[in-house]
């Protein structure tokens, strides 16, 4: 039987990396940070308080309602979802917590009526990456299964290839810890399967992982840190590789520049799922916004998965 605490370290992971990683996003002068903290006023985040997260988890926590409304991941329901969180936006402005351009642009689109497979925009960035953990979560007994339904979420709002390459390889590592597998052969395991889609962005996670052992500065300025797929997802790989714990991981992934709060929910997920929640630092667990409704959203998805859908 699978153990439910994959799948609460697995969203929880990803929430944790996202609140830690926010308060620096863009920042000019990030500093080293440790723990939690209020968004720096020069962050695009500014006005969140220390423990919040962005759109980041609420995009994920979208998912993963969704899943468990279908009882599967069903695209239709999973659009629709968008389309009301769109509608929240409209009314109040800081529901969107932080969203992407690319993601905002698809989330206009739908509210217009405009088809899910013509919604999304084609810039190469990690948005729907960042989200894609319910999936190698629920599907981790099926790789196959996984890149494809993984590739599909990606389409309502992140049409580039290495947008879906991005979100095929966060799932399937996610899949893979899941299942057992060790974090470095479940993520060459998802440059595999992202291939198909970029290789770009396939070959720059084998370099993430042949960098493992380089220390984060050098390694960081060969993968770069921005908001492109091709950046964010192999740095979270690295991230994810070279920290032996999940703090360690943590640390290495919302430090240092760039998307830190989509590296830190990327890293987040694979390092949660591999640790499990057992492997979370309490003081984050505590601090966390909507610590409780998440966790009971993984133990629900946890349901779903050894139900058999």
């Amino acid at each position: 039987m699978m153990d439910v605490r994959r799948f609460e370290g697995g969203l929880l992971g990803l929430a944790v990396g996202d609140a830690l990683g926010m308060q620096v996003e863009g920042s000019s002068d990030p500093g080293y940070i440790r723990d939690y903290g209020d968004a720096r006023p020069d962050s695009v985040n500014a006005g969140l308080k220390a423990g919040q997260y962005t759109d980041d988890t609420i995009q994920m926590l979208i998912l993963t309602e969704s899943i468990l409304k279908s009882h599967g991941f069903d695209i239709e329901v999973f659009v629709s979802s968008l389309i009301e969180w769109g509608k929240e936006i409209m009314i109040n402005i800081e529901r969107a917590r932080g969203i992407g351009p690319t993601s905002l642009e698809a989330i206009t689109n739908l509210l217009d009526g405009v088809d899910w497979m013509r919604s999304g925009g084609f810039g190469p960035t990690c948005g729907s990456a960042m989200r894609v953990a319910p999936i190698g979560l629920l599907y981790h007994r099926n790789f196959d299964l996984i890149a494809e339904i993984a590739a599909c979420s990606s389409i309502p709002t992140h049409r580039s290839p290495e947008s879906i390459a991005g979100a095929v390889s966060v799932a399937v590592a996610v899949g893979g810890v899941t299942s057992g597998l060790e974090i470095e052969t479940s993520i060459i395991k998802s440059a595999d399967y992202a291939e198909k889609h970029s290789k770009i962005l396939a070959e720059k996670i084998r370099l993430a992982v042949s960098l493992r052992n380089e220390p984060p500065a050098e390694a960081f300025s060969k993968i770069g840190r921005s908001v492109l797929a091709a950046e964010a997802v192999p740095a979270a790989m690295y991230a994810a590789l070279s920290g032996e714990s999940f703090e360690d991981a943590l640390l290495i992934a919302v430090n240092h520049g760039g998307d830190t709060d989509s590296i830190g929910a990327m890293t987040g997920a694979i390092k949660g799922a591999y640790h499990t929640i057992d492997g979370i630092p309490p003081k984050w667990l505590i601090k966390l916004e909507d610590c409780e409704e998440i966790r009971s959203s993984a133990k629900r998805l946890y349901a779903l998965c050894e139900s058999g859908f």
